[in-house]
């Protein structure tokens, strides 16, 4: 959806090519989901152009076919389209007998040699982050998050599957994919290869039993992806803050986005030294388990976490706001002997919460409705971690594929509230599993 809104502003930068102008209306074309989160939206744009709003008015659903005989309307509905928000700003300068265009100036300022060559060094660190990681952990290398022999290669065409494309989603905030080789696809640079070799080769080499060893690996790996891939986000948020000057919107902006990380990192740490002390003492029965067995050959591979707020009925779970600690559950696809498994594991201290949702998908299933829209509407948004057949994802209809990218970018958005029913109400048809058994840590 896109809105239409209109504000009054002034000047809070000081520009000297303002110092005459009054009356000044800024025209905000935002593509969002709601009202509220296209508030949010424009004004986070128009404080990040210099710009202090004194009213808003009510923003109002518009369309392209709104503005085909307004020029300059229609540009800027365009731009919202591409960039997700196209601001106009029309202010009264009394000096000058008729209206012309001016190039805002900004004290905003961003250095981005100094960022990219800070990022580009960020991308290229390493660490072992196997509890008994020390000096003999001399040779870091790619691991694969997502099991590489059995479960990409299996959904592959020509060695390529089909990852989202995340330049296109950092520079214009949409979710579109792209091809990718399945040696380059779901690895990080997180564990040395004797670690990697000796502690997933349970899960690796061999196809999903299930066990509760199996299990634990899958969920360690898990936890220890996105534990990287935050630590990697906080020194990329903290370079940008470095970056930047000038500008009050953009740093508190910015320093919120760095808090919230920090917290999810604090929140994984913890989560991990219960695993890792599992694990140093081979204590696989602290894992619990519940694993859908399906018997077609996968349409997607994936492996992530999550902190169980709501569940699929839009009941809360528990509160993720609150600086306690949370309780976790990764979720991942495993490769059977006959197919594959959606398997969850969380970790005994987690069981209160993930007992819950767990018990919310049996009533899913107790209703009689379809499992799989449930499953598939989990992952795809809440991991970012996975890959996709491209046999499946061509052969999904344009507006199949157009539906499944505006829900995940939806729920990327920052500046958009998770509604308590969003895993209530799936997609359905999208894809086609057979369920042939469930098996759970209670059997093991």
């Amino acid at each position: 959806m896109t809105y239409f809104l209109k504000a009054i502003v002034v000047d809070s930068d000081n520009r000297t090519n303002l110092i005459n102008t009054e009356s000044t209306k800024a025209y905000a074309w935002v593509k969002s989901e709601d009202h509220d989160s296209a508030i949010k939206k424009a004004t986070f744009f128009i404080k990040k152009e210099g710009w202090r709003i004194i009213e808003w008015t009510q923003p109002i659903e518009v369309t392209r076919d709104m503005f085909l005989d307004r020029d300059l309307g229609l540009k800027h509905f365009d731009l919202s389209q591409s960039e997700t928000c196209s601001i106009l700003y029309v202010g009264v300068d009394n000096t000058i007998q008729e209206g012309e265009f001016r190039e805002l100036e900004t004290l905003y300022s961003f250095d981005k040699k100094e960022f990219y060559k800070k990022n580009k060094y960020i991308a290229q660190k390493k660490v072992c982050l196997h509890f008994n990681a020390g000096t003999d952990c001399n040779e870091i290398i790619k691991a694969h998050s997502i099991q590489n022999k059995n479960a990409l290669s299996a959904i592959a065409r020509d060695g390529h599957v089909y990852r989202i494309d995340m330049n296109k989603l950092n520079k214009t905030n949409t979710i579109d994919y792209k091809l990718e080789g399945v040696n380059k696809a779901s690895t990080f640079s997180g564990f040395c290869k004797n670690h990697d070799n000796s502690l997933f080769e349970p899960i690796d080499n061999r196809n999903l039993i299930p066990t509760k060893q199996q299990a634990f690996l899958y969920a360690y790996r898990s936890i220890s992806k996105e534990l990287f891939t935050k630590q990697q986000a906080i020194e990329g948020i903290q370079s940008m803050i470095n970056s930047a000057t000038g500008n009050e919107a953009v740093t508190e902006h910015l320093n919120g986005m760095l808090k919230s990380f920090q917290y999810g990192t604090e929140q994984l740490e913890l989560n991990k030294k219960l695993y890792d002390k599992s694990l140093e003492a081979a204590l696989f029965d602290d894992i619990r388990y519940v694993a859908f067995i399906f018997n077609e050959k996968p349409t997607a591979v994936f492996s992530g976490l999550i902190y169980p707020d709501y569940d699929f009925q839009g009941r809360k779970i528990q509160d993720l706001g609150k600086h306690a600690n949370l309780s976790l559950m990764t979720f991942c696809s495993a490769p059977t002997n006959d197919g594959w498994a959606f398997i969850f594991s969380w970790h005994k201290s987690s069981d209160s919460a993930c007992s819950a949702f767990m018990y919310s998908l049996q009533e899913v299933m107790r209703a009689g409705k379809q499992l799989e829209d449930y499953l598939f509407q989990l992952m795809i948004l809440n991991c970012e971690n996975h890959a996709l057949s491209p046999s499946w994802w061509d052969g999904l209809s344009q507006p199949e594929a157009k539906v499944l990218c505006s829900m995940m970018e939806k729920q990327a958005d920052i500046f958009s509230e998770v509604k308590n029913d969003y895993l209530a109400t799936p997609l359905k048809g999208i894809v086609q599993w057979e369920l042939r058994g469930v098996y759970d840590s209670h059997q093991t």
